[in-house]
């Protein structure tokens, strides 16, 4: 991706925030979701998590992921170390989102 990439997608996502979208959150090291817990409360919507400990990202799937079927590339461990940017946008909402936005432009 190049700089002006970056600065699009920057500029489109400052622009959905000014008309009152919603703050979008992604946790590193998720656990069973202590931190998306205060995201949600806040208002954040829980875009996607990582974590690398199955029984942890089951107990995330079950607090958070009411919404989505128990097979959903979501809701699985994975390692950050091996798991590269890429690999989540394709396993998660990230990637509509992406495209989305590159259809857009």
């Amino acid at each position: 991706m190049t700089s002006s990439d970056h600065r699009l997608i920057r500029q489109s996502k400052l622009a959905r925030l000014r008309v009152g979208g919603t703050s979008r959150a992604l946790e590193i090291c998720s656990g069973c979701g202590g931190l998306s817990l205060g995201l949600q409360a806040a208002g954040f919507e829980l875009s996607a998590h990582v974590e690398i400990d199955p029984e942890a990202a089951e107990t995330y799937a079950i607090n958070f992921g009411a919404r989505r079927d128990d097979s959903d590339p979501w809701s699985l461990p994975r390692n950050m170390e091996k798991c590269s940017a890429d690999e989540l946008v394709a396993a998660t909402s990230f990637e509509k989102r992406r495209n989305e936005l590159w259809n857009a432009g």
